[in-house]
């Protein structure tokens, strides 16, 4: 189980791709460089027809208009078992999910039963109940799983940056979301220099930070390098899988 946090455009889809068989439960619609490739399997969550569609097989209509998080939860339900181990599970991305959770939620808040007023905590305990649901869930497929989180600068109780960087995510529970994942990793990208001439850019260089530094927190459950490529080969050269 992966975690792949990173800014835009620092490959971490590119990086989930090359893990078995994906199944990419896609929130973001940022597939298209993929759409030749037959092996994935593209679950379009960002597709508010085919969401629609979805609840009609379920015999119930959606109740808001891009219901993606509640639909998620009931395809990993229905689906996630059936996953095997030469399969890969792919959330692209956690953030946009958080995002849809939100949606929803905000279309049809908690109303407390003592005030009749909408319960301005009640959100962030159905969201903690929401994210713990879906990874634990995770947690006990058969399948390889990859979740691609965007990043973001950690803050203090003043709202003074640290230098710390970490997932995007709002809430206290961005701070256990590591007891959810075998490896944590930050995607990486650098100015690819021709050879010839080491100040003239010919392209872009991608890796996985696999270890912590002085700006975030990572891990792995393997003894990899600081940095490596950004592909499902390393866990199989450290003889892991």
């Amino acid at each position: 189980r992966l975690a792949l946090m990173g800014a835009s455009k620092t490959g971490k889809t590119w990086g989930a791709m090359t893990f078995p068989n994906p199944v990419v439960a896609n929130f973001d619609n940022g597939l298209v460089a993929f759409y030749k490739r037959s092996d994935i399997t593209n679950v379009p969550f960002y597709d508010k027809a085919w969401i629609e569609s979805w609840y009609k097989r379920s015999n119930e209509l959606p109740k808001t208009k891009f219901p993606a998080a509640p639909a998620f939860e009931e395809w990993l339900n229905i689906h996630g078992s059936k996953l095997e181990s030469d399969q890969t599970l792919v959330i692209d991305s956690w953030t946009t999910l958080q995002d849809a959770f939100d949606q929803d939620y905000d279309e049809h808040p908690v109303i407390s039963r003592s005030t009749g007023k909408i319960d301005d905590f009640g959100k962030w305990d159905y969201k903690i109940d929401y994210s713990r649901n879906i990874l634990a869930k995770c947690k006990s497929l058969k399948c390889h799983v990859v979740v691609l989180f965007h990043e973001q600068d950690n803050r203090d109780v003043n709202g003074q940056v640290t230098g710390k960087i970490e997932p995007l995510m709002q809430g206290k529970f961005q701070k256990k979301l590591g007891l959810y994942f075998t490896d944590f990793f930050r995607t990486i990208t650098r100015a690819k220099l021709d050879p010839a001439d080491k100040k003239k850019v010919i392209g872009a260089e991608y890796f996985w930070q696999t270890k912590s530094s002085d700006d975030c927190n990572l891990g792995s459950r393997f003894n990899l390098p600081m940095f490596c490529e950004p592909n499902f080969e390393v866990f199989k050269k450290a003889g892991g899988l």
